[in-house]
Parts: C-alpha cells; structure tokens; sequence
C-alpha cells in the first residue's frame, strides 16, 4: 500500500500542475497514461518481461495500477523541466530528448533496483530475447537503458507528432495519438547500439553504461545550455517527496531479503543526483551571459 500511496500522491501533485498551465499539459497527462498502459501491456502479456505483486488495484494479473500511473510523473516531470533549459544550436530539440532521458534515469533508475529486493515485482528468470542476461541487483542491466531511452523516445516522437507543450502550444488527437505510436519504435531503435555492441562480445556491464553516456549525457557537455525559468516548486516537491521514499523504503524491506547496502547508496546518490537537477534551474548571471553572447 506505501508504493500505491506515493504514486497516487506523486499523480495528483502532476495532474494538479498541468490544470494549472493550460490544456495542452493535460493533455500530455492523458498521452503519458494511455502510453503507460500499452508499455506495460505488451511487456507483461506479450513480453513475459516482469511481474508486479499484488497492489490495491489491478489491471490484469501481474499489471498493477500504480505501475501504470508511475509514468505519469516520471515522465512529465522529465519532459517539463528538460524543456526549462535552452541551447543555442539548431538540434536543440535532440539535446533536449537526451536531457528527458537523462532526467528519467535519475528519477525512475531508484524505483527500478529497488523493486526486486522490495518485492514489488520480480522479473522473468530467464533471459528474454538476449535482454536479461546481465543483472545487478536482480533486475536486468539493460533497465538502465530503457530508462534513457524510453523518456528521449517519447520526448522525439512528440517533436515528430508536433505536439507542443511550451512558448506555442499545438497539440491534437492526432498528434497524441502519433506520439503513443511512435516511441516504441524510436526507443527500440535507441537500444540497437547496446545489441551492436554485445554482438561483438562487449558485455551488458559495460555496453549499457557507455550508450547512455554517449547518447544521454555527453550532449549535454558539448552543447552548452542555459535556462532563464524558476524552479517549478510543485515539481520539485513531488521530486523530493518520491526520493525520500526511495531512500527511506529499504527500511522496511521484507527480513527474508533485504536490500543490499551497496544499493541502498547507489539509490541515494542517484536521488540527490536529480534534486540537484532540478534545483539548479534558477535564473543566474552566467546564464543571462550564455543568452546574451
């Protein structure tokens, strides 16, 4: 019931933050809900990837309400504050789908090791089409990297459906509808960097951490960016709140499998890591000189 109370929590904090804005935010709400839903269907029911436990509510045996709606914030808030920040290049749109797949790591990774020693879900033991063979923590390696790659794929395929959400909103039934269809596809093709490299005998240990570096966040340190907005502080409350639950939920671990040490620090490091993000957009004098130059 903690992990349903925090997502439901989190949801109401996002929804009541695109109300606010305009109809276009809500808008992405119910394009990032629907998307949820197809994710985790075809990856239950067709991909025999995983198994969530028991919640409050249930979609279908294995498919919890919760893990649906956990998209909900995961993804709007990686697409909001990603869109805060400003390049002066012509990809600025591409910089800023790394920058969504990057905020989605950092958000989302905590939630992810946690779940196998937490028992919220566990994972098909077997390895599903050469995707699960590497794992840590119990859950497979390759997680890492639909993280990224699951937030920049939805981020471009917005760009593709012109489904705008900032200075000139433009969004439709059409647009959203294209954008559900397309980041499937586009976050598959993300991951074929990951398959080259095994297929030469690089192993997911390592051939997971050096996509997303290259394709998440070494864009964003050679393309220098700036942001002139405030911190939004209903998101980064919503932010803070989902960390502290991380951090703290290993506190009430089941006794017959507790959670690594090892992991509980790398989960903390990663929350403080995306705090860090967020409340570092604020308005400063060198960005005001990055705009200016």
């Amino acid at each position: 019931w903690r992990v349903d109370a925090i997502v439901f929590l989190c949801v109401l904090i996002t929804i009541s933050h695109a109300f606010q804005k305009d109809s276009a935010h809500l808008c992405l709400v119910i394009t990032i809900s629907v998307c949820a839903l197809v994710v985790e269907q075809l990856s239950i029911q067709l991909g025999s990837t995983h198994c969530h436990e028991d919640a409050l509510l249930m979609i279908t045996p294995c498919s919890s309400v919760n893990s649906v709606l956990f998209y909900i914030p995961w993804i709007y808030s990686s697409v909001i504050f990603a869109e805060r920040w400003q390049t002066r290049t012509g990809c600025e749109k591409y910089i800023t789908a790394a920058r969504v797949g990057a905020f989605n790591l950092v958000f989302g990774v905590g939630y992810e090791m946690l779940g196998p020693s937490m028992k919220w879900w566990k994972y098909n033991p077997n390895d599903v089409a050469g995707s699960f063979r590497d794992r840590i923590f119990g859950f497979p390696v390759v997680a890492f990297h639909f993280h990224s790659a699951f937030g920049a794929a939805f981020y471009l395929a917005m760009h593709f459906a012109q489904f705008r959400i900032s200075s000139s909103p433009s969004f439709s039934l059409k647009s959203s509808l294209l954008t559900i269809m397309l980041t499937m596809p586009i976050a598959l093709a993300m991951n074929v960097p990951v398959v080259l490299l095994q297929a030469i005998g690089v192993s997911q240990y390592a051939a997971v951490p050096v996509v997303i570096a290259s394709l998440f966040f070494l864009p964003q340190i050679l393309v220098p960016a700036y942001t002139t907005h405030r911190a939004d502080t209903s998101l980064v409350v919503m932010c803070a709140l989902w960390h502290i639950f991380m951090i703290t939920a290993p506190t009430w671990a089941p006794a017959s499998s507790p959670v690594p040490h090892d992991c509980w620090l790398l989960v903390c490091c990663l929350a403080l890591w995306c705090l860090s993000f967020h409340l570092t957009q604020t308005p400063t004098l060198k960005a005001n000189c990055l705009k200016c130059s």
